[in-house]
């Protein structure tokens, strides 16, 4: 069987230990059988084998988090914890939010996607945080591709009063969200594509200190927003995409959902929805 992923070269049925990096740490996973692609060096596993694995990772990602950001107390993160549950940010960070406090705003339905369901992709190649060029309406099968305004950077300021824009912050816990789903795609060969308008140099950023496992593709020539007129919000100067994830069947939209909310709960609604297509 050919790599589903490259096409490149046939898949190598073997038991081999697997790296996984997250946010700069690496482990090893243990005697994963499965089948290998010598040249991409994707791996297919069956559904108890991917459980485990994802079991493993999720192990790892809590252990490296308790050394990391999760020694803070919420009150040192500048977290208030109210009497019925809820967090919110006293100040929060001018740079990135890695996670959706309850006081984000919630972005409307201004109905600006409802031209998308059922649309079919047109020619448009954009250039991956893996130098490939993709060529969208040349993806085979079923793919998620799931659009965002911008994830930020440490130490770089996002722009003033962001977190207060509707809709707009919240795009690192999103990113993360799929990340940590991304075995169950995989598994059901489903692929996952993040779009935003930022350069391809500053996703490469995000996926190098995030460790995702999947491609962010750059809109940075606005060329996938002119093509199906995705909607746009501008702050300070820049045109970034609004909020939105489409589910694609070979190159037709089947589904779009906008506005999302809250953002790193996207990826379950997304499960939920192909679940019930793929059975």
């Amino acid at each position: 069987m050919k790599c589903p992923n490259c096409g490149a070269a046939e898949l190598i049925h073997d038991t081999r230990d697997l790296s996984y990096i997250y946010k700069g740490e690496t482990s090893l996973i243990p005697s994963v059988t499965g089948d290998f692609c010598p040249a991409c060096g994707e791996s297919i596993t069956d559904m108890g084998e991917t459980d485990r694995v994802m079991r493993e990772m999720q192990a790892f990602n809590k252990q490296v988090n308790e050394i990391t950001d999760e020694t803070l107390t919420k009150s040192e993160r500048g977290e208030d914890i109210h009497h019925d549950g809820r967090i919110t940010m006293r100040n929060p960070p001018s740079d990135v939010l890695g996670f959706v406090p309850d006081d984000l705003p919630i972005p409307l339905y201004d109905g600006a996607c409802d031209h998308l369901e059922n649309m079919s992709v047109p020619k448009v190649s954009l250039f991956s945080t893996d130098d490939q060029e993709i060529n969208l309406s040349c993806l085979s099968g079923w793919n998620v591709i799931f659009c965002y305004p911008m994830t930020g950077r440490p130490g770089s300021p996002v722009p003033t009063g962001w977190i207060n824009i509707p809709g707009a912050a919240g795009c690192t816990p999103q990113v993360c969200a799929y990340r940590e789903n991304q075995p169950w795609f995989k598994q059901r060969g489903v692929g996952i594509y993040g779009v935003s308008t930022q350069t391809t140099d500053e996703q490469k950023e995000a996926v190098g200190r995030l460790g995702l496992p999947y491609p962010l593709l750059s809109d940075a020539e606005y060329d996938l927003v002119s093509a199906i007129e995705l909607p746009v919000l501008e702050v300070e100067g820049r045109k970034m995409i609004r909020r939105l994830t489409l589910i694609l069947k070979e190159n037709e939209i089947k589904k779009c959902f906008y506005p999302v909310f809250p953002p790193d709960k996207n990826v379950i609604e997304v499960i939920n929805w192909l679940n019930e297509k793929l059975g």
